[in-house]
């Protein structure tokens, strides 16, 4: 099997992201001829994610789009998982709650816009949208592109801060603030 280098790595999760972190979250689904492809992919991608932070250069081109001084970036969950969050935020309220560890690469966009394009699918009842700051140095790889992505680690954990609802074409979105614990 040929060797994956860094280029590649970045170009499978750019293509198929969606999937490997499928196969990060339920590492038995992976099909038995791949299993070694897919591991190399994943390292190369831990490496370009632990190796790289947001610049003072990335931070204001994030700025500028968003005309903001103190720039956001945002992610959207929807589903089991944003099922499961919200019940735990019930839970607890008023008080900040520690998310688990994602074993899965976490992609945010620099756009609210796109992160809300992703509730196109009308199924999901329980619909989430993520909101951090930016800041430079923060460890995380800014891909760019369409959906202005930037790639945080695997296993980052996260503490919400704020709660807030917002309607956007008919629907409910919870707005989550959060900040990185580790």
């Amino acid at each position: 099997m040929q060797s994956i280098n860094f280029e590649d790595a970045l170009e499978y999760w750019i293509a198929f992201g969606f999937n490997l972190n499928v196969y990060l979250r339920e590492p038995e689904k992976i099909p038995p001829e791949v299993k070694e492809w897919i591991s190399e992919i994943i390292e190369k991608l831990d490496i370009l994610v632990q190796s790289s932070i947001i610049t003072r250069e990335d931070w204001l081109t994030i700025s500028e789009h968003q005309r903001d001084s103190n720039p956001k970036l945002y992610r959207a969950l929807w589903g089991s998982f944003a099922k499961e969050i919200i019940e735990e935020v019930s839970k607890k309220p008023g008080k900040e709650v520690l998310l688990q560890a994602n074993s899965g690469f976490e992609s945010w966009t620099a756009s609210i816009d796109i992160a809300l394009k992703n509730f196109t699918n009308a199924e999901s009842k329980h619909n989430l949208i993520f909101k951090t700051e930016c800041c430079i140095g923060e460890q995380a790889l800014v891909i760019g592109g369409y959906a202005n992505e930037i790639l945080f680690p695997r296993n980052k954990c996260w503490v919400i801060i704020n709660i807030e609802e917002l309607e956007w074409n008919g629907r409910t979105i919870t707005l989550l603030t959060v900040r990185g614990y580790r």
